[in-house]
């Protein structure tokens, strides 16, 4: 077969591959298939060329990045013996007794320059990855108390929002609010309201579920997302955070402070069918349960 029949005939495979289903996802079957072929046709190219001495042999840095950055470390590996293997199959013409120990160490050489490119670009990767998401984390977080800041509720809650829909399933919204966090301000310093801040944020993280969203709405106030919780359940949620909330004591400069909290709660899709309607909902709601508290906050 011809150089050119074989450009033509990979030429052929990328096309029908990548272009023709533009929506398609690589999987680790097909980034290997492709790395195979991608290793055969190097190959292929090399032998028509001149065999190992050919100026293509760098090429087979390609599949090994590939192999690195798509496949598990195995499978890197593994390309690499591959690779070795093709380029055995090119010296194989010229081996006889004689060269045959200088020819298996330059291969053992090159096969070890390989795995250690495959090692660095696989790192490489890995730091990425992993930079990239303790990023995200710090990126979706509110410095004070940990929980989710609003950027991060409102693209996480539109997900969660839109697979309520789908799925027919209740959800409710709840604005949790700190009574008199302006007071303490006033009375005790910032550093004592930020104390209070960081322990309801706590007992926040305590009570609610796994699947549910909560994060920092304002000075005083957070939202929280509960998926599959109508409004049963949602209340019970409610109680049991505003029961928590009453059982943390603080000590605020020498005194002891007892933290209280309203809380509003609206349910889809009974009280609107757009998050913007709910959380108007939820917030009217925790206003009306101030008004019903504030005597016994004032006693």
């Amino acid at each position: 077969m011809s150089m050119a029949a074989v450009q033509v005939l990979y030429a052929g495979y990328i096309l029908v591959v990548h272009y023709r289903d533009s929506s398609r996802k690589a999987s680790v079957t097909s980034l290997l298939l492709d790395t195979w072929v991608m290793i055969a046709y190097i190959g292929f190219m090399m032998w028509q060329a001149g065999g190992h001495a050919g100026a293509l042999v760098p090429l087979f840095l390609i599949p090994t990045a590939v192999s690195a950055i798509g496949h598990t470390r195995r499978l890197a590996v593994f390309n690499v013996t591959l690779i070795c293997a093709v380029m055995l199959s090119l010296y194989w013409p010229e081996l006889n007794q004689h060269n045959a120990a200088r020819i298996v160490s330059e291969l053992v050489v090159y096969g070890f320059l390989l795995v250690m490119i495959a090692t660095l670009v696989g790192g490489f990767k890995l730091d990425n990855l992993l930079a990239s998401g303790q990023l995200r984390r710090l990126m979706d977080r509110d410095e004070l108390t940990g929980l989710l800041n609003m950027p991060a509720f409102n693209r996480l809650g539109a997900q969660v929002h839109q697979r309520t829909r789908r799925n027919g399933e209740p959800l409710s919204l709840m604005i949790v609010d700190i009574q008199n966090l302006n007071a303490i301000n006033d009375a005790q310093g910032m550093d004592a309201g930020n104390q209070a801040l960081k322990a309801v944020g706590s007992v926040i993280v305590r009570m609610i579920r796994d699947t549910d969203l909560a994060a920092r709405f304002g000075g005083d106030e957070y939202i929280l997302m509960l998926p599959s919780a109508d409004r049963v359940k949602a209340e019970e949620i409610g109680q049991r955070l505003r029961n928590g909330v009453n059982q943390t004591s603080l000590e605020l400069r020498g005194v002891v402070k007892k933290v209280t909290v309203n809380v509003g709660v609206a349910t889809y899709p009974r009280d609107g069918e757009a998050l913007s309607e709910l959380v108007q909902e939820a917030n009217r709601a925790m206003y009306r349960d101030k008004e019903l508290r504030r005597p016994a906050a004032k006693t």
